[in-house]
Formats: structure tokens, sequence, C-alpha cells
């Protein structure tokens, strides 16, 4: 178990351990909705790549 607070959940989670789920994933939050993630070159909305990985 790691406490993560902050700047460092988004590079732990969002950035390094998302691209990686590959069955389940639970959110225990509302403030997705305006986050916004690397890809490729640019940033999009994290309920983009969401949506991508249900498909």
């Amino acid at each position: 178990m790691q406490l993560l607070l902050n700047e460092t959940i988004y590079r732990k989670v969002i950035v390094e351990l998302l691209p990686q789920i590959r069955k389940f994933l639970w959110i225990v939050t509302a403030d997705i909705k305006d986050l916004h993630v690397p890809k490729g070159r640019r940033f999009v909305p994290l309920l983009e790549i969401l949506s991508e990985l249900v498909l």
C-alpha cells in the first residue's frame, strides 16, 4: 500500500498505471471531467482515453 498525494497521484496513477490497465478500473471521484493527460505530443481529456479503452 502506498499513500499518493497531489501531483504524485497524477504521475503515478494517470500517466504510469492507467495505460497498463487491462481488465478493470474503479474510479472513486467525480473530478476527472477536466483532467487532461498526455497523448503523443498533445494533451487530451482523460475521458477520451477511457472511452477509447472501452471499445
